[in-house]
């Protein structure tokens, strides 16, 4: 009897901490927006060297080289 009551505990916990986190996140989910981004290379870096969004964004990217030809390698 004692090892039933547990395992419920267990589940109700288990159900809790994934269930929990996924309805809060639904009412804090931001709705998605267009990004424009304009990406300047140089030599040695790039700017912005970060570009931060959330899932679901539309993002618009144009590059320019101040120097000489530069290639664009996304970080998987």
């Amino acid at each position: 009897m004692e090892s039933a009551r547990r395992g419920i505990v267990h589940l109700v916990i288990i159900l809790a901490s994934g269930i929990l986190p996924a309805v809060l996140i639904q009412f804090s989910h931001k709705e998605p927006v267009h990004r424009y981004y304009h990406i300047r290379n140089f030599r040695y870096g790039k700017d912005p060297h970060v570009i931060r969004c959330n899932r679901g964004d539309t993002l618009h990217l144009t590059f320019s080289s101040d120097d000489t030809g530069h290639s664009f390698w996304p970080n998987e």
